[in-house]
Parts: C-alpha cells; structure tokens; sequence
C-alpha cells in the first residue's frame, strides 16, 4: 500500500469518525447512558458506513476503499508535547492502529513522535 492511499484511508477514517461523532452529539442524551454507549453506536455507524459504501458500489461498478474504524480514545483532558499519563497511552495506541505511530512501543509521555504522529493523523 503506497502512502498516498494510506493517506486517504486515514482522511476518511477521520472524516467518517467526525460526522459520527457531531451526529451522537445531535441526537437526545437519553439515547447514549455511557462512555461505552457511545464508543458502541459510533462502531455501528461505522458499520453502516461500509455496508452502504458496499452496496454503491455495487451498484455502481466501482472499488470502495475500505474505512478503518480504529477506537477512538475518550480523553478526559487536552494531550500536548511534554504531557505525561495513561492518556497518552490510549492516543498512542490508537495513533499505531491508523498506521501513523510507529514508535516501537507505547510510552506514558507525549514528545516529538507521539506530536509527528499526530500532525500525520
């Protein structure tokens, strides 16, 4: 896979994480209880999300370029270079699943390869 597909992979993702996101957001709060309610009903969308890229391309003879539903980490606080937690963690780990941290392990600190694959994401 050359980088400029790996590239759009990773800009659809986000765009597909992002309109699911503002829409949970849109809907009533009775409808999500938790944190997990929510992380399950943006797996579903994104579910959805491919199952209709699917059928259009069916349909329509062409390739879909699958989206990646990487799990979002909820982060409880603003992460910047020189921060240090678990947090980091959970933004590393979903940093490595999106193909853009490749440090060869996961560390508590936010330096300059957690910041290079964040401006990547």
């Amino acid at each position: 896979m050359n980088s400029k597909t790996k590239s759009l992979y990773a800009r659809v993702a986000a765009v597909v994480l992002v309109a699911s996101v503002f829409f949970l957001w849109s809907q009533p709060a009775a409808h999500a209880a938790t944190l997990a309610d929510l992380q399950a009903q943006i797996q579903q969308l994104l579910a959805r999300v491919a199952a209709l890229q699917q059928q259009s391309a069916a349909s329509s003879g062409t390739t879909v370029v699958p989206v990646v539903t990487a799990s979002v980490p909820i982060l409880q606080r603003n992460l910047f270079k020189g921060v240090k937690g678990n947090d980091v963690i959970e933004l590393q780990k979903f940093l490595k699943q999106t193909g853009d941290f490749t440090y060869p392990e996961f560390t508590t600190y936010y330096g300059s390869v957690t910041e290079q694959a964040v401006k990547k994401f």
